[in-house]
Order: structure tokens, then C-alpha cells, then sequence
């Protein structure tokens, strides 16, 4: 069985944890990294051993040996550049969130599925194989009605995070910490979403 063949675009902080990840599954293989810069591109090629290294995304998704595409970039580039993988008829992986609207989701699934091409945010936890005792007790009654969940997520320093305060890049708590509460539990209860309330506390302590 051959192995698939990613291009990274972006060479964002999460982007050594996407390579490690793909080298312990041992079916895959990271090939390539897009920067806007060519010569950042290089550098963190030559630092995780890639052999190709891109300053024009058109440039990488015309690469025959490229097979799919994970798009670690600033969360507004995502529906961009997951746009333009699939039109140039890559497999796509997006790091969450997702996209910045549901019409853009929709969109992007749309795209996949006239190309017959797979495309999913890269949500990990689902893949968990506790995950799936987990889902398997919810599901099974044994437990009752689940009537309230309480889920809690944190993350120690966000200042190097230089748009995290701007909206319109797609920053944000709730682009930012949401998406991995939003896409477990629909998973782990076999259910779909139907509401979202939302509540905003400044100057928490």
C-alpha cells in the first residue's frame, strides 16, 4: 500500500506536530511545506527533513507527487486555501477551526464531494481508541439520559499568538478553543448540533 503525500501549508507551530504525527502512523509521508516566505519554507524543510519546499501555494498544489493537503495557516486563510487544494484535486486536512462561517464549510464539502476527494478538520481526538469506550457506554443506555455536559478547556499563555485578539483573522476563544468541544461531543453522543448559546465573562480571575 502506498503512502499518502502531504504538503503543508504554513509553517505554523502545530505544523512539527502534524509531521511527527504523520511519521508515528507510518502511512504517510510530509513532502513538502508552503511559506509566503520561500526561504522560511526552506528552512523548516532542512529542519524536518523535507524534500520540497514552496513560496507559491500554485506552485506546490501543481506537484504531482503531492497527494493531500493540511492547511495549518492563520484560521482566515483556511477556507482559501482548502478551496483552492481541492480545485487543484488534492485531498484536504484543515486545522481547526474549520472555517469562519457555515457557508464556507459547506462550500468546501460541496467541492469534495463533486471531486470525490476526502476532506475533514483535523480533529484528532475522535481517533482516540478511548474515545470509542466512551462513545460505545453513552450510546448503550447503560448509563441513562445524558441531560448536561460540562466540558472545560484551557490554555496556559496565549500572547505568542500575535492575532489571537483579532476577529477578522479568525482569532478569538471561540475559533480558537470551541472547535474541539463542538466536534467531540456530536461524535461521542451520534448526534448532530441543532443550538448554540453563547456567554462572554471579561476580566475573569
Amino acid at each position: 500500500m502506498s503512502k499518502v503525500r502531504f504538503g503543508i501549508v504554513s509553517t505554523a507551530q502545530v505544523a512539527p506536530r502534524f509531521i511527527e504525527g504523520v511519521r508515528l502512523a507510518g502511512n504517510g509521508e510530509v513532502v513538502a511545506v508552503f511559506s509566503r516566505s520561500l526561504a522560511r519554507a526552506q528552512s523548516f524543510a532542512k529542519a524536518h527533513g523535507l524534500p520540497k519546499a514552496f513560496g507559491s501555494l500554485t506552485d506546490m498544489l501543481l506537484d504531482d507527487d503531492i497527494d493531500a493537503i493540511y492547511v495549518a495557516s492563520i484560521n482566515s486563510d483556511h477556507y482559501e486555501a482548502a478551496k483552492a487544494s481541492l480545485l487543484a484535486g488534492k485531498h484536504v486536512v484543515v486545522e481547526k477551526p474549520f472555517t469562519l462561517t457555515s457557508a464556507q464549510a459547506e462550500h468546501l464539502f460541496q467541492l469534495a464531494e463533486e471531486k470525490d476527494l476526502f476532506l475533514m478538520e483535523a480533529q484528532k481526538s475522535v481517533f482516540i481508541p478511548m474515545t470509542g469506550v466512551i462513545k460505545n457506554l453513552l450510546t448503550s443506555g447503560d448509563l441513562g439520559d445524558i441531560v448536561s455536559v460540562s466540558s472545560t478547556t484551557a490554555y496556559p499563555n496565549i500572547d505568542h499568538v500575535t492575532w489571537f485578539r483579532e476577529l477578522v483573522l479568525g482569532g478569538g476563544t471561540v475559533h480558537f478553543m470551541a472547535p474541539y468541544v463542538l466536534s467531540y461531543l456530536p461524535f461521542i453522543f451520534n448526534t448532530s448540533i441543532s443550538q448554540i448559546k453563547g456567554k462572554v465573562i471579561a476580566n475573569l480571575s
